[in-house]
C-alpha cells in the first residue's frame, strides 16, 4: 500500500519527465534466458497467443499448469508442437489482483516466451508496477516514507537510464543485480 501511495506523487519529484516518453510506459524485464523448459499458469483463464500472427494457440482454465519446452529448435506446449517460436501468455480478464505464474513466481502484465538458443522469458509490465517489486527489494516498507520516495525516484530514474541495456537480447532490463533485482508480484510490499 505504501509504495502504491508513494508512486502517485513521483512524476513531479523525478528529474526525468516520463510523460515525454509515454503516458504509461512499459518495461520488458528479462526473467530467464537459455532455458530448456518453464512452467506457466495463471490466476484466471489465460491464453497462449502466437506473438507474430496474434492468433490464439490455446486457452486454459485458471491454475492449469502448462509445460513449455524447446525440443529440436521448436516450442512444445505439454508435448504438443507449437508452430510459433514467439508466444505470449495473456490473461482473459485482466485485473490488478490477477497474475501469470512462471516457475512458481507471480508476475503482473504479460509474459512473452521466445525460442532463441533456448527459451527466453520476458515480463512486459507498466513501469510503475515494475517499481512495486524493485523498491521493496531495496528497502523495507517500515523505513521512513521520504526514504521510500527517494528510492522509488532513484529506481525509476535508473530503469529509464538503463532502458536499452539488453535491447539486443529482446528486453530492456534483466531481473538480477546486473540491472535491478526484480522478483515480480511475490516480492512486492504494496
Amino acid at each position: 500500500f505504501l509504495v502504491m501511495m508513494l508512486m502517485g506523487n513521483l512524476n513531479a519529484a523525478s528529474s526525468i519527465d516520463i510523460n515525454n516518453i509515454k503516458d504509461d510506459p512499459e518495461i520488458r524485464v528479462g526473467l530467464w534466458t537459455g532455458q530448456s523448459s518453464v512452467i506457466v499458469s495463471a490466476d484466471d483463464k489465460f491464453s497462449i497467443v502466437d506473438k507474430d500472427s496474434r492468433k490464439t494457440i490455446a486457452t486454459y482454465e485458471p491454475k492449469t499448469k502448462v509445460v513449455v519446452v524447446v525440443k529440436g529448435g521448436k516450442i512444445y506446449l505439454d508435448n504438443n508442437k507449437c508452430n510459433s517460436n514467439n508466444i505470449e501468455i495473456n490473461l482473459k480478464n485482466f485485473s490488478d489482483d490477477k497474475s501469470i505464474e512462471v516457475n512458481r513466481k507471480s508476475y503482473r502484465g504479460n509474459i512473452e516466451i521466445s525460442n532463441s538458443n533456448g527459451l527466453s522469458v520476458i515480463n512486459i509490465v507498466p513501469l510503475e508496477e515494475y517499481l512495486y517489486s524493485i523498491v521493496s527489494g531495496e528497502m523495507p516498507a517500515s523505513w521512513p516514507g521520504e526514504a521510500l520516495k527517494a528510492q522509488a525516484v532513484a529506481a525509476r530514474t535508473y530503469a529509464l537510464n538503463e532502458i536499452n541495456k539488453h535491447v539486443n537480447e529482446g528486453f530492456n532490463v534483466c531481473a538480477t543485480t546486473h540491472c535491478q533485482v526484480y522478483g515480480g508480484k511475490n516480492a512486492e510490499d504494496v
